[in-house]
């Protein structure tokens, strides 16, 4: 699908699906999700935590480097050692004051948090995973799996997917760790999507697959295969005129972000719409 290539407008909130669409409810739980843990993360957007349900604001962290180092240890469920976090986050100081700061920011951070929040084991630090607690990217990715693992039953999975993806992977930091990461969700988030999408074709509910065409072309505007799964939709709806006019669309952003023509397979698919 060709998903992988940075994305415009990070720091903008994502188009989602209408109420009607996801079938929104007016409680809403997630399936194996208490959202009165004790420590509740959230990775999509800016990066929040919250404690039995408050969310913490920035001036309560001491050091504001803590939260970003707290998710980085959740992206390295093995461990990091503090010469490792020392790297990433000061590489430029001297290694006894680089070693300080980060003991100072554990220090608040455990304040803040809880003493248990964080494990030291064989000289390198983890988040303590006995905890109770909820992590959206955990929830997400455990998510996708298992909607594609079973695909006959997954579609409930995919759909609360899409509403736990609220913005991009920590969209105001550029560390070298964040952004493999954030490309590698997007990318999730991406085939989500489009898989909705087919599904919503397949069940001829052509209006839900257009909603889901736009939130990926929001992200993506080159994506060929969404161009496509709309050109499909209009096509079953009788609406020929507005398919042609979505392959001009399509043509158009490669044109302005690939410099690239339409693939064979849409150039066969808009044809057989002139016909």
């Amino acid at each position: 699908l060709g998903l992988a290539r940075q994305s415009h407008g990070d720091h903008h909130p994502l188009p989602h699906p209408s109420a009607e669409l996801m079938g929104i409810v007016l409680e809403p739980v997630l399936r194996g999700w208490n959202f009165h843990l004790p420590h509740d993360l959230q990775g999509f957007g800016k990066g929040l935590v919250s404690l039995y349900s408050q969310p913490i604001c920035q001036s309560e962290w001491r050091y504001a480097v803590g939260k970003d180092i707290l998710f980085c240890i959740m992206a390295h469920p093995n461990g990091l050692s503090r010469a490792d976090i020392c790297l990433i986050f000061w590489p430029d100081h001297h290694p006894r004051r680089a070693h300080g700061t980060l003991r100072n920011t554990l220090y608040y951070l455990r304040q803040l948090l809880g003493q248990d929040v964080l494990e030291e084991r064989n000289d390198l630090l983890s988040f303590n995973y006995s905890l109770a607690y909820s992590y959206d990217v955990d929830e997400f990715e455990a998510l996708t799996s298992r909607a594609r693992l079973f695909p006959a039953e997954g579609k409930a999975d995919l759909e609360m997917a899409v509403r736990l993806y609220q913005n991009h992977f920590l969209v105001n930091l550029n560390y070298d760790w964040v952004i493999p990461i954030r490309d590698r969700l997007r990318q999730n988030y991406l085939i989500t999507i489009l898989d909705l999408g087919f599904q919503a074709l397949q069940d001829r509910q052509f209006d839900a697959g257009l909603e889901y065409c736009w939130m990926a072309l929001a992200i993506e505007p080159w994506l060929e295969s969404v161009h496509r799964l709309a050109m499909q939709l209009y096509a079953a709806m009788g609406q020929r005129v507005d398919a042609i006019r979505q392959y001009q669309r399509c043509k158009e952003s490669l044109s302005e972000y690939l410099q690239a023509q339409p693939d064979p397979e849409t150039d066969r698919l808009y044809h057989w719409l002139k016909r």
